[in-house]
């Protein structure tokens, strides 16, 4: 009878191992989450803190290049 709990045993580990893996695929996804927030936060923070003159030029050369192609 020693092949029966070294089954169970490996079927234990493997369900575990799954699950782990499940959890890092979950931790990456929330992780790109967050890093995706920051970028975006830090880009308005960015965006806000530039003064308005130069804030309207840049707006008005994105205009300008999109007007162009």
């Amino acid at each position: 009878g020693y092949n029966v709990p070294a089954k169970m045993w490996a079927k234990a580990g493997s369900l575990s191992h799954a699950r782990l893996g499940s959890r890092i695929r979950v931790n990456k996804i929330v992780t790109v989450k967050i890093l995706k927030l920051i970028l975006v936060l830090t880009r308005i923070f960015i965006y806000e803190s530039l003064n308005y003159p130069m804030r309207m030029a840049i707006v008005g050369t994105l205009a300008g290049t999109r007007r162009a192609d």
